[in-house]
């Protein structure tokens, strides 16, 4: 049997910079971007070899990212971006023998279904994207009783669909509740 796991937590997201366009096709080219966003979904483990498990999950992640842009005066205009993703994903967990420390590679779809981006008391809507991601991924699962676990992680990637590409880098500290 596969173990099903419900999981929430938080990641702190940093990206590298990119370009955002409005509705009304305005463009503005930030500087890199960062910020927080609150997840929470499941994931399935599936055994494949000896230390080698396949983690395939489904999330809801709220994103919130702040950063900057030059505006057409020169001068940096604050901003926060606001998206939020269903996000489906597979990692390929080796644990490093006994250990419950893992590395692996891995990938995820985030479907986007909706997108803000605030401009002192101004709100644009934005399209939704969605993204393609490759990253490789470090995590340790800290057990805190038969059932429940603190399971750490760090994430660095790239959305290879967004042009141009963004780089990110993630910490992610989720809970998860096996069953």
């Amino acid at each position: 049997m596969c173990p099903s796991v419900l999981s929430g937590g938080i990641a702190y997201d940093t990206e590298s910079s990119r370009t955002i366009v409005d509705q009304t096709n305005r463009q503005y080219t930030t500087n890199p971007l960062s910020g927080i966003a609150p997840q929470f979904g499941g994931f399935i483990l599936i055994p494949y070899k000896q230390n080698f498990l396949i983690n395939g999950y489904l999330y809801y992640k709220l994103s919130s990212l702040s950063g900057s842009y030059v505006n057409p005066y020169g001068t940096s205009t604050s901003f926060t971006l606001t998206q939020n993703f269903i996000s489906a994903g597979v990692i390929l967990e080796w644990y490093m023998g006994r250990s419950p420390w893992w590395i692996g590679p891995g990938g995820q779809l985030d479907y986007g279904t909706s997108a803000s981006f605030v401009v002192g008391s101004s709100t644009t809507g934005l399209s939704t994207n969605q993204f393609v991601g490759l990253f490789a991924v470090t995590g340790y699962d800290f057990s805190l009783s038969n059932d429940i676990y603190l399971t750490p992680q760090i994430q660095i990637g790239a959305d290879l669909n967004a042009s141009p590409m963004i780089i990110e880098g993630n910490v992610l500290l989720n809970f998860a509740y096996r069953f």
